[in-house]
């Protein structure tokens, strides 16, 4: 008898939520999408600390370029569950994969399912900009741990949970009782909290753990699907979900990975390029960065103001608030630069594009503000002041404006390094080489390469009142000479905030 037809049966009866049939309820979700709601899992989600996730937007502020993107990570951490149960539904039905995941316990599954709808559980307003800011510190997916022990309320007191509201993990330990604590932060973070798997275990647990962080997982699939539903663009709906399920399996000579048959393919590469369309056209849309190189220096502002925030308080602070509270606390902050940039962000006066840095036609100053940013962020934040004052210093606008410019009226944005996707293994169906792997194809490689290369710049943006400037005196676009010096003056600045040999390690 084949591995899958013993494994799918046995699990449909142990865990309800892989058969939504059999599930107690459903919730439907935009668009068309029903997620098994069993008792458990409501229970879960009618936590005061899973429903704090129905305040915090999913792009942030993105609704100023895409009124419609106001949907929250609540929505999608729902999303992301119901497509990591068609995940295992998948893997458990094709004969490669159930081979491989032939000794999964109820307790891997479950512990899984878990994870996929906790997996946002650490997210606050601004997340990713907070974790721009201070790295480590702030990193929502660390903290997942710290809300299934309960620790979270003692580290941020906003977290707190009121007298007599059990911790998740004892819902979880009430209700999913084979359910690993170890296992659900792995499959989140990669941490194990110390827990070391034995060498049988650890294919099975890499390849759970590679449909929620992966190339192709979950995480992903809902994001890019749900945020172009809700921004009203077509790039995430171009991923045949139901093709990609059906060619799921697991790589021949490394049973910890996932695979897809050849009939994949195509949905593979419509997966790379829904990506990379997204993160031009809406993740990193020049208004969208905009907003957040905007918004990243006035939390900088309001956290170094009259009365100086340590990252933990700033933290407790916004764990407190909904994204529009943490908007009017840097609306009304003793800071007049923070006010004015959100008086700004208010009105939608956005700061507007000065000059734009791609890898292929500016390599050494890309290459060189990149690590700055990611590499040593206290010498970046004195690049952008560096910048400024030699603009001053140099006379270059004074063709063009009479003031000289404030520390805040240029903002250098530099995106994360999100990188390439990892290739996923083709296996041949056919032929004298069937079950044999091939090559990734030149499109997947390529949408990787043209990423990095093109998808992601670096802006440097202006005041709205010096590009008005810049436009008063006939240029709609910084003239090519202006733009030459511009990128020299960033150049010398650029070299002289380089970090010495063995300090380019961010202690910021």
């Amino acid at each position: 008898m084949c591995p899958s037809d013993r494994l799918l049966p046995r699990l449909l009866a142990e865990v309800e939520e892989l058969h939504p049939v059999h599930s107690a309820g459903i919730v439907r979700l935009p668009e068309l999408v029903g997620v098994p709601f069993s008792g458990r899992v409501r229970a879960l989600v009618d936590h005061p600390h899973f429903q704090r996730l129905r305040k915090v937007r999913q792009l942030s502020l993105t609704y100023l370029v895409y009124p419609g993107a106001v949907h929250t990570r609540f929505e999608h951490s729902l999303g992301v569950f119901e497509t990591a149960t068609r995940y295992l539904a998948a893997l458990l039905t094709d004969r490669r994969a159930a081979q491989a995941l032939e000794a999964v316990t109820k307790s891997d599954v479950e512990s899984l399912l878990v994870a996929a709808l906790l997996h946002d559980i650490g997210h606050y307003p601004f997340a990713h900009l907070l974790e721009d800011l201070y790295g480590e510190v702030a990193d929502h997916v660390d903290l997942v741990w710290h809300f299934l022990t309960g620790e979270i309320g003692r580290m941020y007191p906003s977290l707190a949970l009121p007298a007599g509201v059990p911790a998740l993990g004892k819902l979880i330990v009430h209700d999913w009782p084979g359910v690993d604590f170890h296992d659900v932060s792995y499959f989140v973070s990669g941490a194990t909290g110390g827990k070391t798997y034995a060498d049988a275990e650890q294919p099975i647990k890499s390849l759970l753990r590679s449909t929620l962080d992966g190339s192709v997982d979950a995480d992903k699939m809902d994001y890019l699907y749900r945020d172009s539903i809700h921004c009203g663009v077509p790039y995430g709906r171009f991923i045949d979900r139901d093709r990609f399920f059906q060619a799921l399996t697991v790589a021949p000579d490394r049973p910890g990975e996932i695979a897809l048959h050849e009939k994949g393919r195509i949905g593979m590469e419509l997966f790379a390029y829904a990506r990379s369309a997204m993160y031009s056209e809406v993740y990193w849309h020049h208004a969208s960065r905009s907003i957040t190189a905007m918004l990243n220096r006035a939390i900088r502002e309001a956290a170094a103001g009259e009365k100086p925030l340590s990252r933990e308080a700033l933290m407790d602070l916004v764990f407190a608030r909904t994204d529009e509270q943490v908007v009017e606390w840097l609306a009304a902050a003793d800071n007049a630069p923070c006010r004015e940039l959100m008086q700004l962000l208010s009105e939608r006066k956005l700061y507007k594009r000065l000059l734009v840095v791609q890898r292929p036609v500016t390599r050494t100053l890309f290459e060189m503000l990149d690590r700055l940013k990611w590499e040593a962020g206290a010498s970046f934040d004195r690049l952008q002041d560096r910048f400024v004052a030699r603009i001053n210093a140099s006379g270059v606008l004074k063709p063009y404006r009479a003031e000289p410019l404030r520390p805040h009226d240029v903002l250098i944005d530099v995106p994360h390094r999100r990188g390439a996707l990892h290739d996923v293994p083709i296996i041949r169906e056919h032929g004298e080489h069937s079950g044999e792997m091939e090559e990734p194809s030149g499109v997947w490689t390529g949408i990787g390469e043209d990423f990095e290369r093109w998808v992601r710049k670096i802006r440097i943006f202006c005041h709205p009142a010096v590009r008005a400037d810049l436009e008063a005196k006939g240029c709609k676009e910084p003239p090519p000479a202006l733009r030459d010096r511009l990128v020299n003056l960033l150049l010398e600045c650029a070299w002289e905030e380089q970090p010495l040999q063995g300090e380019g390690a961010r202690k910021d």
